[in-house]
């Protein structure tokens, strides 16, 4: 019995870890969608008279970053869930060196989103930028005018 009670842990984590794998795979796809995200917002900031989508865009952003975050808390939840259970499990071995495997990938997104996020602040300071140099444009034209 007590076997049995082990090999339904063991499968109850295999279940866990593969839910944790594919949030992993959630939150990969999030960040790939919001550095799309990013490069549109770089490529429209070319353009002044653009500066009203590209608020939408920046709120649209801002609105992913805020998923991810949410997302990778989840996972790291979920991660000290299995960590707790794998002391009890035969396969606590194996399961600890794929747990760090899995720690290492959520360190990574949280320092690539951190990455993302602190692009999508100098785009922010360069649209205000490009934006007060607009309406200065146009206080120097009436002027002349």
């Amino acid at each position: 019995q007590q076997q049995l009670t082990s090999n339904a842990e063991a499968e109850a984590l295999k279940v866990e870890r593969q839910s944790l794998q594919d949030h992993i795979e959630d939150v990969t796809a999030k960040l790939t969608e919001v550095q799309a995200e990013k490069h549109v917002l770089q490529q429209q900031l070319t353009s002044n008279t653009e500066a009203e989508a590209l608020k939408e865009e920046k709120q649209s952003l801002q609105d992913q970053v805020r998923d991810v975050t949410a997302k990778l808390t989840e996972v790291q939840a979920e991660k000290r869930a299995l960590q707790e259970q794998l002391a009890s499990n035969t396969e606590a071995e194996a399961l600890q060196v794929e747990k760090q495997s899995l720690q290492d990938k959520v360190e990574d997104l949280t320092a690539k989103l951190t990455e993302v996020q602190a692009e999508k602040r100098a785009l922010q300071e360069q649209l205000a930028s490009n934006t007060e140099a607009e309406a200065l444009q146009v206080e120097k034209q009436s002027l002349q005018d």
